[in-house]
């Protein structure tokens, strides 16, 4: 599913209002998720780092009208 789809639902146009990105290290057998900086992602040697990334948006008719969406990926 396209991240995109979230704004499909006949209430008009919407703009991007902004994004935050957040890091996560995947659970293994002996350690919980945890919450992990930028520099952990962008070691392409750990491979059990995942970015999360919070997208906001804003009606264009009708600017009281917001929404959020999340994207994840490696």
């Amino acid at each position: 599913m396209h991240f995109k789809n979230i704004l499909a639902d006949d209430l008009g146009a919407w703009s991007t209002n902004g994004t935050k990105k957040l890091f996560y290290r995947a659970a293994s057998k002996t350690k919980p998720v945890m919450k992990v900086g930028k520099e952990y992602f962008d070691d392409h040697k750990n491979r059990s780092v995942y970015q999360a990334m919070r997208m906001y948006y804003r009606n264009k008719s009708s600017p009281d009208l917001q929404k959020n969406g999340y994207l994840t990926g490696k």
